[in-house]
């Protein structure tokens, strides 16, 4: 996810920072040092580097550029959300815990973030791995409705998110909302199904990306999935033909019906295989019944690996 970077240390990004108001500020910095500049700089090139610490008196043009970009990225921490917020999260801590800076680089931002802003960002990771804990062992009953497990799920993500549970799964909210309202669908008619749906899409039309519908393509594809199970064979691709006429060019639907005639004949591929396998499978036990029951075990696994390898070759490349 095309990230912003932020891999200066701690000292040299507190220093920056503060030279940056005035240059007078500077010169009274510059005039307390113990040695003049000249000879840091001397230091700094004939003293082998050691670590990836850059010293304090670094006045290289990255380290110039340090308040733009602490700037940047507390603007981004602050705008984004969904998951751009996430990557950009995501970005910050790999690369300061690559470098060995997090808590350095973290209390940067202290000053610049409104405070849940900055509990988000210092505490992260601990966040990010809880959350994965809790929906691992999250349960839903089988008989509950899409509606309680969505207010199920995002309890769970309030609870240990916070406030800002709602920015930081701000697409994934959207998309979960979109479903239960897609739901409407399952009780229009054919003749009205088309114009539910989209209604549908020009009210999700901010949303747009998160829920996956940017391009007609994806309106097709995502109609179909909508169609109620309960509609009959008929109607159903009737209102196929007629999502086919409003989102598709000749081309697309000419795709579509070759994908789709390709996933048919591998499912049949793919249930033609498992019959075959049975039947084989049934063989196999009755010779170890009968004309096999004289080999050892290991002697009758390999024969049985052999005959299934067989017979997966020569039913692959029929």
């Amino acid at each position: 996810m095309k990230k912003i970077a932020l891999i200066i240390m701690s000292a040299i990004m507190a220093g920056m920072i503060f030279l940056t108001f005035s240059h007078d500020v500077q010169k009274e910095e510059l005039a307390s040092s113990p040695s003049p500049k000249t000879k840091n700089q001397s230091v700094s090139s004939t003293s082998p580097q050691t670590s990836s610490i850059v010293p304090d008196t670094d006045t290289s043009p990255q380290t110039a550029k340090l308040p733009s970009t602490v700037q940047i990225t507390t603007e981004r921490l602050t705008q984004l959300k969904g998951r751009k917020l996430v990557a950009e999260l995501e970005t910050f801590w790999q690369e300061c815990m690559l470098n060995r800076s997090c808590e350095e680089q973290v209390a940067l931002f202290e000053a610049h973030l409104s405070s849940a802003r900055f509990q988000l960002l210092a505490n992260y990771p601990q966040l990010s791995s809880q959350w994965q804990e809790s929906v691992g062992n999250l349960l839903f009953d089988k008989q509950q409705s899409l509606a309680s497990r969505i207010a199920q799920l995002k309890s769970e993500a309030r609870s240990i998110w916070g406030e800002l549970a709602d920015v930081v799964f701000a697409d994934e909210f959207a998309l979960y909302d979109f479903n239960l309202e897609a739901q409407k669908l399952d009780t229009q008619s054919p003749d009205n199904f088309l114009r539910t749906f989209e209604q549908l899409t020009i009210d999700w039309q901010e949303h747009a990306d998160a829920i996956g519908l940017t391009s007609d393509q994806e309106k097709y594809e995502r109609a179909v999935t909508l169609i109620p199970n309960s509609m009959s064979l008929p109607d159903r691709l009737a209102i196929i033909a007629e999502l086919e006429r409003t989102y598709l060019t000749k081309e697309e639907s000419k795709n579509i019906h070759a994908r789709q005639q390709q996933i048919t004949e591998q499912k049949k591929q793919v249930k033609d295989y498992q019959q075959a396998l049975q039947q084989l499978e049934s063989k196999l036990r009755t010779q170890r019944a009968s004309s096999h029951s004289n080999l050892s075990e290991p002697e009758w696994q390999s024969y049985y690996q052999q005959e299934v390898a067989d017979f997966r070759r020569e039913f692959f490349s029929s």
